[in-house]
């Protein structure tokens, strides 16, 4: 079974009324047991 984690982190500022902002942005995702998907769609398919 394919299992999927993910992480989202944001965060933005603004100075002087807004006239300087600045974001910062970062993700991560994490996939875990692909060939367990693989090797069943090879099976169904009945691929060697």
């Amino acid at each position: 079974m394919e299992k999927q984690k993910e992480m989202n982190i944001g965060m933005e500022i603004g100075f002087l009324n807004n006239r300087i902002r600045m974001t910062i942005a970062g993700y991560q995702i994490k996939n875990e047991d692909l060939m367990g998907v693989v090797r069943k769609i090879t099976h169904i398919l009945k691929t060697p």
